[in-house]
């Protein structure tokens, strides 16, 4: 049988970490521990180890904000849903460049939110994956996995690695220091963050992972900020 996924759910009313307990755990298939604020929250890491917390912005104390960042440094394995009454893009987009998985308005139904919480544990089993196979190395098709996917992967692993790109008319390769983007290049002559979100863009072709170290920089943006933009670039796209 295989082991329970665990999940710490943060908001400091009672009546919202009991319904998403409820509905998470009605299944049998998730173990779901519960907490009314943020410095709560980080007391329970430090004595437990959790795959996915899922947290309120706007709580009294430490806000989810601050919450996700003290866990994207402490506790990189595990993935982090953010939830707000109080929806905006800035508050997304904040999300997003902070390491947020996935953000939520609560005005969700349940199902959304199983839906949501199954794609977040999905990533973290990936990045915990592709960190395991980062000693080899590996390759693989784009179509099979975008290279926003793979991308994010690397981050969220905080791997060390370069990624070579290919595509039919088109190279390039991406490096990575500890799960930062701190290079790009590509063989049309551009060189970091405009040879990153060019090579974001493109469509089709394979990539390799080699487990070397980049010795060179060019990159001093944060990987959320990247990935956020090149999402938006390739959206405007379609």
């Amino acid at each position: 049988m295989a082991e329970e996924q665990k999940i710490l759910v943060v908001d400091d009313e009672d009546v919202i970490t009991w319904a998403i307990s409820q509905g998470l755990t009605r299944r049998g298939e998730l173990a779901v521990d519960t907490a009314s604020s943020g410095e709560e929250a980080l007391g329970i890491l430090e004595q437990r180890t959790y795959d996915l917390v899922i947290t309120d912005i706007r709580m009294r104390g430490m806000n989810g904000f601050e919450l996700l960042t003290h866990i994207r440094s402490r506790y990189p394995d595990t993935g982090v849903v953010v939830m707000t009454a109080y929806g905006s893009a800035e508050a997304k987009r904040e999300a997003s460049e902070r390491g947020s998985l996935f953000y939520l308005d609560k005005t969700f139904e349940m199902d959304e939110m199983r839906q949501v919480v199954r794609s977040a544990l999905e990533q973290v089993e990936r990045a915990r994956a592709l960190r395991d196979q980062q000693s080899e190395g590996f390759s693989g098709v784009i179509s099979d996995l975008s290279l926003v996917d793979m991308v994010q992967l690397h981050c969220l692993a905080r791997n060390n690695a370069l990624m070579e790109v290919t595509t039919p008319r088109r190279q390039g390769v991406i490096g990575f220091r500890d799960g930062e983007i701190v290079f790009a290049s590509t063989d049309a002559g551009l060189e970091g963050r405009d040879a990153f979100l060019d090579m974001l863009s493109w469509s089709g072709g394979e990539f390799e992972t080699l487990n070397k170290n980049p010795t060179e920089q060019n990159i001093d943006e944060s990987w959320e900020s990247l990935l956020l933009e090149a999402s938006d670039i390739i959206a405007n796209q379609n």
